[in-house]
């Protein structure tokens, strides 16, 4: 094919996709292709998004000017996001130096929608002639420093938060790249606003959320807006947990944090806490600042208390800080999530019949006591396993995640795991799954690849003393066509 269209005499993009199932970043250009898909296909939603971000930031030293490591089109507007979540997509999609395709209906496109696609400092950053993609400058819990070198000297910065929680992501100049200066420009490319840092970027950045930069050393004269950070961080039972967690009853600790990153202080802070109607907000540290700089930041500590026999799920914080900036009061507002768990019952129990703190599905969403079926909620099939039908267990695709709170008191979950049978008349691309058992961060069991012809496999394994219980299903590295994997007979072992 490659050959052809060279042949050709005529300009003609290539665009090569097998899904990224024979790492084609490796011999893409070899074969004259200009880009190449890195992974499964895209869907609409939140879940889809951050795991092909996972998968297509390990590549950034395959890309560069005339092929490209492609995550699939954009879906900004397709309705199954927030706006929110759509300029995340976006902004990461200029990052990566990925083609950037509209996947929506022009024609129906929200003011939102439009203002997203035809942000223009954004596609400057995505098509910058330098053609790097962004590297990796540190992951920590769900936090990521992204870093892309312009073409004008300039390197462009992204702080990424992963997590469904606000949290705090920080590095400085220096570690982005940018040579020693007594103060950087920035310029802010979600709010199109100038500021100005002593050489710290950092931001309270939302859940799901970016902060996005261009960054180089300030020139003489420069004036601009200083740089600030506001947040509001809540209990975590470890780095990069997958939920914030409160229990009904009990004081929760809640820190916010404003800080100044220029040389010009902030004056006459006031930080305040609102919690949702029955909950208890109470300060226990300052709340009231006279001069507030990057090394004195005004951090105030709160408890919080969620009212007895509160109902599992989400629930939003607010915080806001009034404060005084060259002449003029400015407030800023930060909100996060905490979530109430579904704990898993004492005794010996079925998993599917526990409410899970988190689920992540590559296609669909994920099913109780069925396979997973299309797109739609409860149109799977009863679960098989190599002719063994099984009433109870998860139907899932992969790349999926479904994570349990389990709270230090559970010993052994057990599965019997495998290719649901509705995958043996799928042709020409049969599934294939590899099954997971994480404790908290840790990797306890992994069974390797499993195609449609295995027999169920049995998993156990020793829990004890986790805090999350995370169950997942991989591709097996081959591509996620029809990885319909069947976690059956799943059961937990609690006291």
């Amino acid at each position: 094919m490659g050959e052809a269209i060279a042949a050709s005499g005529r300009p003609i993009v290539y665009s090569i996709c097998e899904w990224g199932a024979n790492r084609p970043w490796e011999w893409g250009t070899s074969v004259g292709g200009q880009l190449w898909r890195t992974t499964g296909d895209i869907t609409d939603d939140w879940d889809s998004v951050k795991t092909i971000v996972r998968k297509n930031l390990i590549l950034a030293e395959h890309a560069g000017p005339g092929h490209w490591n492609d995550p699939d089109m954009l879906q900004v507007g397709n309705g199954g996001m927030t706006d929110h979540e759509y300029r995340t997509h976006f902004a990461l999609w200029a990052m990566m130096a990925a083609p950037i395709i509209a996947g929506t209906d022009l024609s129906q496109a929200s003011d939102a929608t439009m203002d997203l696609l035809l942000n223009t400092e954004l596609i400057g950053v995505n098509q910058d002639r330098l053609g790097k993609q962004a590297a990796v400058v540190e992951e920590s819990g769900g936090r990521y420093v992204l870093a892309k070198p312009l073409a004008d000297g300039s390197v462009a910065v992204t702080l990424y938060n992963e997590n469904d929680y606000a949290a705090t992501v920080s590095t400085t100049a220096a570690e982005a790249g940018l040579p020693k200066a007594s103060s950087y420009a920035l310029r802010d490319l979600m709010g199109h606003q100038d500021l100005r840092s002593g050489g710290t970027l950092k931001a309270a950045v939302p859940a799901r959320g970016v902060a996005v930069y261009t960054v180089r050393p300030a020139r003489a004269g420069d004036t601009s807006t200083p740089a600030r950070s506001f947040g509001v961080e809540t209990p975590l039972l470890y780095d990069g947990a997958p939920a914030s967690l409160v229990t009904p009853g009990k004081a929760a600790a809640v820190t916010t944090e404003l800080a100044d990153l220029a040389t010009t202080p902030l004056t006459d802070a006031k930080a305040d806490l609102r919690v949702p109607s029955g909950w208890r907000a109470e300060a226990a540290g300052p709340v009231k600042a006279r001069t507030v700089t990057e090394r004195r930041p005004l951090t105030t500590a709160w408890r919080v208390t969620p009212p007895d026999g509160l109902a599992p799920g989400a629930y939003e914080i607010t915080a806001t800080v009034r404060y005084r900036l060259s002449g003029r009061t400015v407030t800023d507002t930060a909100v996060t999530k905490v979530t109430v768990a579904d704990a898993v019952p004492g005794g010996d129990s079925y998993l599917s019949d526990t409410g899970w703190v988190k689920s992540t599905n590559g296609w669909g969403p994920m099913e109780h006591d069925m396979t997973n079926g299309d797109l739609g909620a409860g149109d799977g099939t009863p679960l098989r396993i190599g002719g063994t039908e099984y009433a109870k267990g998860l139907g899932t695709h992969a790349w999926s995640e479904v994570v349990y709170y389990t709270a230090g008191r559970c010993s052994k979950v057990s599965a019997q795991v495998g290719v649901d049978d509705s995958q043996d008349n799928v042709a020409p691309q049969r599934g294939t799954v590899t099954f997971e058992v994480w404790k908290d961060r840790e990797k306890i069991s992994d069974t390797g690849k499993l195609s449609w012809q295995d027999p169920a496999e049995a998993v156990e394994v020793d829990v004890s003393g986790a805090q999350f219980v995370s169950l997942v299903a991989t591709t097996a590295d081959d591509g996620n066509g029809n990885d319909h994997g069947d976690w059956a007979d799943l059961k937990v072992s609690c006291a």
